[in-house]
């Protein structure tokens, strides 16, 4: 049996999945071209068996059409999600005690002042989507008490934040190899309706809160990437940081992570090799780029960095290093 793992397989798939819907169409054609037929026939001939084929072959159509409509609608509801959630290609970040990791997708950032805000050791998201998660890690010597404990206490303490809150019957389950206890959490905070995935979840040595959140109305395409992110969340083992490549935060130069990952951005909206791009580089002159390029350049800026960039700041830039220290603003706030 081949795995799917197999090229010829993969090979196979791809080509089913490119002749499937064309094969399916020229049936449809068929069918609706066989309807019409029929319809003259029937209206010709006036006889029982054109006027019953006629009725069948419409019924096929019609149901056809439907269901044509219906794969349409749930691929684009596909396409919505996976254009969401980065195009499926994920980021591997660590948080500050290099204890964990967590795997972001790709249009996401890290957002230093979801940290600052709530003492957590990761914070990341897109402003834009409104998708937001943050990891807070508390030693066990610190607290006294079991996982359950641990968890009916951050409960209690969100609790208090929100009104109207909606609190699920909990899922107690391991993540990734540690056991771990989940809810969705509803309610009100700060005239805004907010939905919490959280997940506490306990190693050896400390107790975590895996929070990830969004705004309630999003809560229907956002599920699904809350849920990955939160079960991407991995404990090292102890006495063990992240190894080299991976990202943890503060431990590169923000400036130097920001200007090559932009470089990559505007090299690839403008078509330009990334080594002619400098910091002196103006946006109009050395790099030809309109108005209309520097609108969508600023929209692809705030989707891969999580942040948001005012129209006057927008209007007033007029060179690459500009850009960047817009971005470096935007993520310190």
């Amino acid at each position: 049996m081949e795995s799917s793992a197999d090229p010829s397989y993969q090979a196979g798939y791809e080509l089913g999945k490119t002749v499937a819907p064309l094969f399916l169409a020229v049936i449809l054609l068929v069918v609706v071209g066989f309807f019409i037929f029929s319809i003259i026939k029937a209206f010709k001939r006036k006889s029982a068996g054109w006027i019953i084929t006629s009725v069948i072959s419409g019924v096929l159509a019609i149901s056809g059409l439907v269901g044509g409509l219906g794969l349409a609608v749930v691929k684009a509801m596909e396409s919505r999600t996976i254009a969401a959630n980065g195009g499926g290609e994920t980021k591997l970040v660590t948080g500050k005690s290099g204890t964990f990791t967590v795997e972001m997708p790709s249009n996401w950032a890290e957002m230093p002042q979801l940290n600052q805000e709530s003492a957590a050791q990761l914070g990341v998201g897109n402003g834009r989507r409104e998708l937001y998660m943050i990891v807070l890690e508390e030693s066990k010597q610190d607290i006294e008490s079991d996982l359950e404990g641990y968890d009916n206490l951050v409960l209690a303490n969100m609790k208090e934040k929100m009104s109207g809150v909606n609190l699920s019957e909990v899922t107690i389950r391991t993540l990734n190899g540690l056991p771990a206890r989940q809810h969705r959490l509803e309610g009100t905070f700060d005239r805004l309706g907010i939905v919490y995935h959280i997940a506490t979840v306990e190693s050896p040595e400390a107790f975590y809160q895996v929070l990830a959140w969004t705004l309630r109305s999003k809560e229907p395409t956002a599920k699904p990437i809350l849920e990955e992110v939160i079960n991407s969340f991995k404990v090292l083992p102890s006495g063990r940081t992240a190894p080299p490549g991976e990202s943890t935060p503060g431990s590169a130069q923000p400036s130097e992570s920001t200007e090559a990952r932009l470089r990559k951005v505007t090299s690839k909206l403008l078509d330009l090799d990334p080594s002619v791009i400098k910091r002196e580089s103006t946006l109009e002159k050395d790099l030809g780029a309109d108005d209309f390029d520097i609108v969508e350049l600023v929209m692809a800026v705030e989707e891969e960095f999580g942040v948001e960039i005012a129209d006057e700041d927008a209007a007033a830039m007029t060179t690459f290093g500009d850009l960047v220290r817009l971005i470096d603003q935007g993520k310190s706030r």
